[in-house]
């Protein structure tokens, strides 16, 4: 008597042959690897600088680019990239005496010399950093990724954020933080990303779960407020919280 018998893991079948299994991506799993590779052959220069042209000689490089390839680096599995750019980014842009937050921008000046052309920040870019950072983590499970992250996100906590009329809004740059009122980019709000910080940062989970809340009920009330039901790309907000 005998019965039908295989082993995937041992790779064996019932009658002692040995069976081969493939993993085979899906095509569009195929397409980002292959657009994956030509955007790191044209775009990423140095050890891991993101330039924002490929022919001018009048390139930038930005932090929220340098963010966002980290996040593509870890969807692609591309850890010796994904440590390339941030590393870059870490060299380049965490430069700042008051804080971990990222400059924004970097490029050449008028006798063409490498420079950094704003030293101020861009929140938008420090939230999608650390996010790619807390992805960098859960892809490779190195704790010190996670722990970068955690400076971010407390640094965005503290300086780019505020408290208006019982409201948590994400300031644009940290420029703003004791003016009357703020000019705020409801673009730059990213509730997957908060959602994450308080996942692993529960320290202040109550914090990012509240601007969670906070930032529907802001974008909300900006649909509300237009005739065709869309979200303005600048608001002010003055110091009452009123837009």
């Amino acid at each position: 008597k005998s019965s039908s018998y295989i082993d995937t893991e041992k790779y064996i079948s019932t009658n002692g042959d040995w069976a081969q299994i493939y993993q085979i991506k899906s095509d569009a799993g195929v397409y980002l690897q292959d657009s994956w590779m030509s955007y790191k052959q044209n775009y990423i220069k140095s050890y891991g600088q993101v330039i924002s042209e490929i022919k001018s000689k009048k390139w930038t490089t930005t932090s929220s680019n340098q963010a966002i390839t980290m996040q593509m680096a870890a969807a692609e599995d591309d850890q010796a990239a994904f440590d390339g750019v941030w590393q870059w980014t870490k060299d380049h842009f965490q430069n700042r005496v008051q804080d971990k937050l990222l400059s924004s921008e970097w490029g050449v000046d008028d006798k063409n010399k490498e420079i950094l052309t704003d030293t101020n920040t861009t929140s938008y870019a420090n939230v999608q950093a650390a996010l790619g950072l807390i992805e960098a983590y859960e892809k490779w499970g190195d704790k010190k990724y996670l722990s970068q992250a955690k400076i971010l996100i407390s640094d965005i906590q503290i300086h780019e954020t505020r408290t208006l009329n019982n409201r948590i809004v994400l300031l644009p740059f940290t420029t703003q933080l004791n003016a009357p009122s703020y000019a705020v980019n409801p673009s730059y709000g990213d509730p997957y990303a908060y959602k994450q910080f308080a996942k692993y940062y529960p320290k202040n989970a109550k914090f990012w779960n509240q601007a969670i809340k906070d930032y529907y009920k802001f974008i909300t009330e900006l649909q509300a407020s237009s005739k065709e039901n869309l979200v303005p790309d600048w608001v002010t907000i003055n110091s009452a919280g009123r837009v």
